[in-house]
């Protein structure tokens, strides 16, 4: 091989990683942002995140000392944050609402959770077929913070 070959192989291969590391970097960014906003919104509530997990366009994070959920969604470019004080709640519920799609079958239309305590319901919703085309890891995650949380209310 010549210098030239080299040269031309060494160009085309940082043309073409480098839209790719830019986008890791920037989503790095985006994720330590979301991480440091809802543990700011956690700390007016005197929280303290102990787990969080980012997917897709929400995050959600625990307080498994003083048994609080964070929750923060963006949709639309609207931030809506919420929180669930988990000492009162009653019982968690698992939403996973599907509907009937021509050509595809059954599709997954909606994901939650549902919080019951005598006084009202709240829900967290982790995926909106109307809002966001495709899943993207919310199924697992909403199963496996259904299943910490159901831990935490034993």
């Amino acid at each position: 091989m010549d210098l030239g070959t080299i040269l031309i192989g060494v160009g085309a291969l940082l043309l073409c990683s480098t839209p790719i590391a830019l986008s890791v970097i920037s989503r790095k960014k985006a994720v330590k942002q979301q991480v440091l906003s809802l543990k700011n919104y956690a700390s007016q509530y005197n929280g303290n995140i102990t787990q969080h997990e980012v997917c897709g366009n929400y995050i959600i994070g625990l307080d498994e000392d003083s048994k609080f959920i964070f929750f923060s969604s963006n949709v639309d470019d609207e931030k809506q944050d919420s929180f669930v004080d988990l000492s009162t709640v009653k019982d968690c519920k698992l939403i996973k609402q599907s509907k009937s799609v021509e050509g595809y079958g059954t599709v997954i239309d909606r994901l939650a959770l549902r919080f019951s305590n005598k006084d009202k319901n709240t829900e967290l919703e982790f995926y909106n077929g109307d809002i966001i085309s495709h899943l993207g890891g919310e199924l697992q995650s909403l199963e496996h913070w259904h299943s910490e949380i159901k831990k935490m209310l034993a």
